[in-house]
């Protein structure tokens, strides 16, 4: 991967949570709900721990999820699924700013853990060092009837 794009992505993951913490840094067009980075903050440490835990148990230290893995998840689980989810029901809003509870936690974690987990299993078995977003998106889509969150049925029954 080229380094400046390297960089960029490495910045945007970083950046991500506090885009929605910091008014002054929001995009305008971003409507944003108070507990959203609460959420955000929990899809990343999702991919984090998802990160290690692979890394640990398979011996796969030598094998990198790059940045631009790590934001496509991060951006796609926020904006894609829990973001629609969350506004179709008002009221897991309000579970999350006063119960501090996390709707669909238990299937973030899942799905992510799959993801990644399966994402270095196919990186391995390739003899490559790295994980791109591509290789995230390729294995969401060999996966995909197999995640929690596609229960929910978002873009509806045959998808």
């Amino acid at each position: 991967m080229n380094r400046r794009f390297y960089d960029i992505y490495n910045g945007l993951y970083a950046d991500y949570v506090n885009d929605f913490d910091n008014p002054r840094r929001r995009r305008e067009w971003f409507y944003e709900f108070e507990s959203e980075s609460t959420i955000i903050r929990e899809i990343r440490r999702a991919i984090e721990l998802a990160e290690m835990d692979i890394q640990r148990k398979e011996k796969l230290e030598g094998i990198i999820l790059r940045p631009d893995a790590k934001f496509f998840l991060l951006s796609n689980f926020h904006l894609m699924i829990i973001r629609p989810l969350l506004e179709s029901d008002n009221s897991l809003w309000e579970r999350i700013k006063f119960d501090r509870e996390i709707p669909f936690s238990y299937e973030i974690k899942n799905d992510i853990s799959a993801i990644v987990r399966e994402a270095y299993l196919q990186t391995r078995e390739q003899d490559k060092k790295t994980i791109s977003g591509h290789a995230i998106m390729r294995t969401i889509d060999k996966m995909w009837r197999q995640l929690k969150m596609t229960n929910f049925k978002i873009w509806g029954e045959d998808e």
